[in-house]
Formats: C-alpha cells, sequence, structure tokens
C-alpha cells in the first residue's frame, strides 16, 4: 500500500518529512512548482513536516497522519 502527504509550498521551497516514531528525515527535496506537493510514504505512521521558503519562511506541522492512496 501507498500513503500520501499533501504540503502547500512555493516554488523552491525545501521540504522536509520526519518519521515521528524514531524522528528520522524520510524525506528532504526541494519543491519544483508552487501550489500543493506530494510525498509517498510506506505507512499511516505520524509524520512532521517543515517547509522552509525561498524568503526563509519557515513552516511546520505535527502528528500528521499519511492517507491512503
Amino acid at each position: 500500500m501507498t500513503f500520501n502527504i499533501s504540503v502547500n509550498t512555493t516554488s523552491g521551497s525545501r521540504v522536509m518529512i520526519f518519521k515521528e516514531n524514531d524522528w528520522s528525515i524520510e524525506s528532504n527535496t526541494v519543491a519544483s512548482g508552487e501550489g500543493e506537493y506530494h510525498i509517498e510514504t510506506a505507512d499511516d505512521s505520524y509524520r512532521t513536516v517543515l517547509s522552509i521558503s525561498d524568503g526563509k519562511k519557515l513552516e511546520g506541522f505535527g502528528k500528521i497522519t499519511p492517507y491512503l492512496i
């Protein structure tokens, strides 16, 4: 099964996904476009999502539950 996390970003934003059960970095990418950005995950455990824009604006969300696609 594949699960998904969606994040709204601006072009060039760095998006980091942390698995909350062991705080490992699951994904560390730069969004190429603006708008909704999707990351696939292997399970539905909680994630913390950080998005850092080129203008150095930081947004973070915790206890995100990936949804089944």
